[in-house]
């Protein structure tokens, strides 16, 4: 049985999607399961809901195939770094209180209420020492499985743990992981959901070992692991 818990309270109840393989029959090791019928549960009865390919329609998959056959990228890659680069957080700046007026949060000012200041939390990306490991896993069919821990030397979490799942893209020496579920974990504790979006790098080298190249300092090598 297959349970999206699309409300996120831990109870299958309205709402949530089932589906179910082979009327509960074992199944093998290693044996595809798609295509599966899904179901919205709800109070009374299970309302049949085939919705659609996560992963996109055949002709996305077929692309996909073809990218990863071309490029000689089918298998699991490894990449360990350590080195400067752009992380997106928060960072607290004091201004003038005209310019926090509908931007930013106030936080009552830096010298009580009437200064002429207010500090203020804004979101930029900022230079930021970090230990990374990845594990990149691309089948053969087109789809990844990407997992990255990130040891930060500063920010308020410093240890970090990625996942992705998709299918990827590759053209004009660009490779393109096409997102269709991401998480993030600090120092161990529950999952958050990212933001789904593609993400895109310049791609050199083949299949012995590529590089992965683009904003915020990425500057990753991948080798066969």
């Amino acid at each position: 049985m297959v349970w999206k818990d699309v409300n996120g309270d831990g109870e299958p109840n309205a709402g949530d999607l089932l589906a179910f393989a082979h009327n509960m029959d074992a199944v093998t090791s290693g044996q595809r399961l798609t295509p599966m019928t899904a179901f919205v549960r709800t109070e009374g009865k299970m309302t049949a809901n085939t919705g659609g390919d996560p992963l996109g329609a055949p002709a996305d998959l077929a692309e996909a195939a073809a990218s990863v056959r071309t490029a000689g990228l089918a298998g699991r890659w490894t990449q360990s770094s350590i080195g400067s680069e752009l992380v997106w957080g928060p960072e607290i700046k004091f201004q003038a209180a005209s310019a926090t007026a509908g931007f930013g949060t106030d936080l009552g000012g830096t010298f009580g209420a009437g200064s002429p200041t207010n500090t203020t939390i804004v979101y930029s990306y900022k230079p930021v020492m970090v230990k990374r490991a990845m594990t990149l896993e691309i089948a053969p069919e087109g789809t990844f499985h990407w997992t990255s821990s990130e040891d930060r030397r500063s920010g308020k979490c410093k240890s970090v743990r990625q996942e992705k799942y998709g299918r990827v893209r590759v053209q004009d020496g660009k490779l393109t992981f096409v997102v269709v579920d991401a998480r993030q974990s600090c120092a161990g504790g529950r999952d958050d959901f990212l933001e789904v979006k593609d993400e895109t790098y310049d791609l050199t080298g083949g299949a012995a070992g590529f590089r992965l190249t683009g904003e915020h300092g990425v500057n990753w090598s991948f080798s066969r692991g």
